[in-house]
């Protein structure tokens, strides 16, 4: 069974390859908001930032010396005010599965690792957002046990 693990500056490389998918997907339906990825040095540095950042996590699995999956998540804490409690929550940003490991459980490995960590931190929340003409992303986020919640809508 593969595990996950924390992702290490050598892992970028190839979560760089993986991300370049998602990137895809987003900046074609949404042009206006993703930017394509033509600088892979420029998206390098990026990950390496959030691999030394306290306050973000990535996870990765592998396979031999190749990394199949990556989890990008975040840990925030916003203070209470007079109309909300505070929270202390695990944001995913990204979580990607190469396309020749999927419907292999690794996307489940990568939620798990993410829910283990909320644990440690004593989070309240792990929150994910899908965006809704992603329906394969949507029906893995609920099998997962993710709930909606709110509805996000945009004015142009």
């Amino acid at each position: 069974m593969s595990v996950a693990r924390r992702a290490k500056k050598s892992d970028v490389e190839q979560i760089v390859q993986l991300s370049l998918a998602v990137q895809e997907i987003h900046s074609n339906r949404y042009p206006d908001l993703f930017k394509e990825v033509v600088n892979t040095d420029e998206l390098s540095d990026f990950y390496i930032k959030l691999i030394d950042h306290k306050d973000q996590y990535i996870f990765v699995t592998e396979l031999g010396e190749s990394i199949t999956g990556y989890c990008w998540a975040e840990f925030i804490q916003k203070i209470e005010s007079p109309i909300t409690h505070g929270i202390r929550k695990l944001y995913i940003h990204q979580i990607c599965v190469d396309e020749r490991y999927r419907g292999k459980g690794l996307g489940s490995i990568l939620v798990r690792e993410t829910k283990s960590l909320a644990n440690s931190l004593n989070v309240n929340h792990v929150g994910v957002d899908s965006w809704s003409f992603n329906s394969r992303a949507v029906d893995f986020f609920r099998s997962q046990g993710f709930n909606s919640h709110n509805e996000r809508m945009w004015l142009k």
